[in-house]
């Protein structure tokens, strides 16, 4: 076996991050090790931002789909959305709610209509000054027409008339600067409120508002960003059936899509309604796992799905993946929670 081989899995990855595509390809032809490099989706991540310095991406592409669309010139996208994180600062939800019409913070003369979406300034600019504007700030929100504009690239980014990537990203943003965020909290009370009832109200208090789906589709969409965002991997984790997690994030992620109906673990369960041990779980949060039968969730998840959508069946945790049938899936498990060591 050549001294190369013997490398282990992770160093093979960050040699990868210091080649270009088709060194890695040529790579990849030299021997069965090596094949799946050029198909990996930590590497084509990586590629994506090297070479078209781009971050963000549809939830249901994989970065593999992404860099061939970018490769044939099939999108163009603004690279400068990605600099925004997804989860905003309070101080920038409430700026972003409240009357823009203030002085320039630059130019103490016109209007502020723009607020700076850098993570470490809350500026609030007119168009002329916002169009100097450097680096994560060139992307700014317009209070006025409460949509992000690219002063680099000269257009307006992640609305309607946006590719799918850019639109998931710019939802992400969008909707926590269109509303307070007193508002969001208020509906995902509401919604963690169990399917089969809610507290008892007294003669004076009024009823809350109803949620409708697009309420519904926006809180949730939030509360899985900051889910995903959770690095905390101590924590019991569940199994939620692929087919059931699939339905769940096209509601949260397509208008008009349908709500996904209570939880169904079926496919995970044997007859005798014990779990499955030949079910294939993911092994990497953040990479895609298309071919297999579950999600894993944390608990803190798992609760709020169940009181919101109900379960028909059983629910599956790591309790239930003890003894000697269940080694594979525990090791799968243990690889999920240390994956996140993987990414910086």
């Amino acid at each position: 076996m050549a001294p190369i081989e013997r490398l282990t899995p992770d160093i093979l990855l960050h040699i990868t991050h210091y080649l270009n595509v088709k060194s890695i390809l040529a790579l990849s032809l030299t021997s069965k090790k090596f094949s799946g490099l050029i198909g990996d989706e930590r590497v084509l991540r990586h590629l994506v931002k090297t070479d078209y310095n781009i971050t963000y991406k549809d939830p249901l592409l994989t970065w593999r789909q992404l860099y061939l669309q970018l490769q044939h010139h099939q999108i163009s996208l603004c690279p400068h959305l990605g600099a925004i994180p997804d989860e905003l600062t309070t101080s920038k939800r409430r700026l972003a709610t409240t009357d823009p019409r203030r002085p320039c913070d630059l130019c103490q003369t016109n209007p502020a209509t723009f607020l700076s979406l850098n993570p470490s300034s809350d500026r609030e600019v007119c168009r002329p000054c916002a169009s100097k504007e450097e680096g994560p700030s060139s992307v700014q929100y317009n209070m006025e027409s409460q949509s992000l504009y690219c002063f680099k690239c000269s257009r307006e980014v992640g609305g309607q008339g946006s590719n799918a990537n850019e639109k998931h990203k710019g939802t992400v943003i969008l909707d926590q600067l269109k509303r307070p965020r007193a508002t969001a909290d208020m509906i995902l009370e509401q919604l963690k409120r169990p399917s089969n009832g809610t507290p008892a109200l007294s003669p004076a208090t009024s009823p809350p508002p109803p949620v409708t789906d697009d309420q519904r589709r926006r809180s949730e969409q939030l509360l899985y960003v900051q889910e995903l965002r959770q690095e905390d991997m101590t924590r019991k984790y569940y199994l939620l059936e692929k087919s059931w997690g699939r339905a769940w994030m096209l509601f949260r992620t397509r208008e008009g899509s349908p709500s996904p109906g209570p939880i169904t673990n079926n496919k995970l369960a044997r007859p005798n309604g014990s779990l499955d041990p030949n079910i294939r779980l993911p092994m990497d949060k953040y990479r895609p796992a298309p071919e297999t039968h579950a999600d894993i969730i944390s608990e803190n998840l798992w609760s709020y799905l169940a009181n919101a959508y109900g379960v028909m069946g059983h629910a599956y945790s790591e309790d239930d993946i003890q003894g000697p049938e269940y080694t594979r899936l525990r090791i799968c498990v243990d690889d999920f929670k240390h994956s996140v060591e993987l990414y910086p």
